[in-house]
């Protein structure tokens, strides 16, 4: 059976290993415990883990940020579904819990960048805008 649930601590180190394999490599070179505290300690980011048999299998981060004209707009950051379990619905639950919890927040939008799943956010209601830039830095 799945769960969705609120992300904690004893999850961390498994979801970062998660993302690594199937997002990005970045690793971070700091302990994990100042990590999760750092991460766990803003304001308005809330995320959800999804277990199947007490293993993690998806995850997903959704950053609330009051914008200069007073809307608050959601940011949608490290959606990731084990392979193993992809094409299950996983990742579309997954996101319809944070935009459900956009709504009850009363955000005006909700943001997130994609390269290779266009056709999934269309499918959940999502429209391609813009362009995404960015500058990489090397980690120490």
């Amino acid at each position: 059976m799945l769960r969705f649930i609120k992300t904690r601590k004893v999850h961390h180190k498994k979801i970062i290993e998660l993302l690594c394999s199937n997002i990005s490599p970045y690793n971070p070179k700091k302990k994990l415990n100042s990590v999760w505290k750092n991460y766990i300690n803003q304001k308005k980011v809330y995320s959800i883990t999804v277990l199947y048999k007490k293993k993690i299998i998806g995850f997903a981060t959704i950053f609330f940020f009051l914008k200069i004209r007073g809307g608050l707009e959601g940011y949608i950051n490290d959606v990731v579904v084990h392979k193993k379990y992809t094409r299950k619905k996983i990742g579309s639950k997954l996101i319809k819990k944070l935009i459900s919890l956009a709504k009850k927040k009363n955000c005006y939008k909700i943001a997130l960048q994609t390269k290779n799943s266009i056709g999934f956010y269309k499918s959940l209601g999502f429209i391609k805008a813009g362009t995404t830039m960015r500058i990489l830095f090397k980690t120490k």
